[in-house]
């Protein structure tokens, strides 16, 4: 081969390398500020962020390299049970929000309440004021939820440590974090194998990626977005509320099932909201729900409360149905997802009530 020829081999192959490089660094870019693009959309919309895009960007680059907790406030252990770290909350319980004691006082009545994060930032503090306010120094509330936790980190952490709280009643919300496809399956089937082969499976097969801004941009692209939840999937998410509540009334507790509300619904009218809401509410769920189309999330958390109420009725269960609760009003939620302090009231409210009937019920 001729100087000639290798010279230009050697610009060829040099060439398509920064090109590649090129694009690989324009992708990241890209995805960085689409991201932060995104954040910026729903502050201005909903909560009325003063100043433009680049202002936002500069506070969120600052919040994170002035940030001073390098440690993980969230953790997996060997069963993969979600969980915060003693470093974090002061306390072995593992959730946020301590308990006032690790045994109920005498005469006190303790509730638990497990969910996600509209568990941890809703209803729990306004249920407990409600109770004061009702029955004062009555009732004891333990906020259990844990950002991002399912019903299966649910069943986990009752029956390996919140058991041991010695609650007589126990909350059960309905997470929304179960519709996620990286919810790990626990029982192992013959498609499993083939299933953790889908490029949005969270328990993939590691593989080298060179590229990885190229790679994710190319995932986004041409990733399919669900219309519908699996089979099963469903039939997991039963399953496991199925063993939750078993294992709650196993330790001698009372568990009540409680069904989510949305702010968007595929049921229920929604033209109550404003459009700077609506457009907020459907950019959450759009990049909250990844591997859902917004129809099929919603389709996907209506399913679930379905099953909640099927599984309340199995096991003579009290529900506290909430699907339709609020007023589909911007005032009641704080995204597409999470309630605010006025919804959050009314929630509490709803689960105040069904308790004192319960009590008053057994104790006739």
């Amino acid at each position: 081969m001729s100087d000639k020829r290798l010279y230009r081999l050697a610009v060829i192959v040099l060439g398509t390398v920064a090109a590649i490089l090129f694009i690989e660094i324009g992708a990241k870019y890209c995805l960085y500020y689409h991201n932060i693009y995104r954040s910026y959309s729903l502050m201005r919309n909903y909560y009325n962020f003063e100043g433009d895009f680049w202002d936002f960007e500069k506070r969120q680059r600052e919040v994170l390299e002035n940030s001073t907790n390098s440690s993980p406030p969230i953790a997996n252990d060997i069963y993969n049970r979600r969980f915060y770290l003693p470093s974090i909350t002061g306390h072995q319980w593992g959730m946020y929000h301590e308990p006032a004691s690790d045994r109920p006082q005498q005469g006190q009545t303790r509730i638990l309440c497990l969910g996600t994060s509209t568990s941890e930032g809703g209803y729990s503090k306004e249920l407990q004021e409600i109770l004061n306010h009702n029955y004062p120094g009555h009732f004891e509330v333990i906020n259990a939820g844990i950002p991002g936790s399912t019903m299966l980190h649910m069943l986990m952490n009752f029956s390996l440590t919140w058991r041991n709280l010695e609650a007589q009643f126990v909350i059960i919300e309905a997470p929304v974090d179960s519709l996620l496809i990286n919810d790990i399956p626990f029982i192992v089937s013959d498609g499993l194998f083939k299933e953790l082969e889908d490029p949005l499976f969270f328990n993939r097969p590691k593989r080298i990626e060179l590229f990885p801004g190229l790679n994710k941009a190319l995932e986004l692209v041409g990733s399919h977005r669900a219309e519908h939840q699996t089979d099963d999937a469903k039939a997991r998410f039963r399953q496991t509320l199925e063993a939750l509540v078993v294992s709650i009334k196993g330790s001698g507790a009372t568990p009540l099932i409680m069904t989510y509300q949305p702010a968007l619904s595929l049921k229920y009218p929604t033209n109550e909201f404003s459009p700077d809401f609506l457009v907020s509410a459907n950019t959450f769920y759009h990049g909250f729900f990844y591997n859902f189309t917004i129809a099929g999330a919603l389709e996907a958390i209506e399913g679930q409360n379905e099953i909640m109420r099927e599984t309340a009725a199995k096991y003579g269960v009290t529900l506290i149905d909430a699907e339709n609760v609020l007023p589909r009003k911007d005032q009641y939620f704080l995204d597409g997802t999470h309630h605010s302090d006025l919804g959050s009231s009314i929630i509490g409210q709803l689960i105040a009530d069904r308790v004192a009937n319960h009590e008053q019920t057994t104790r006739q």
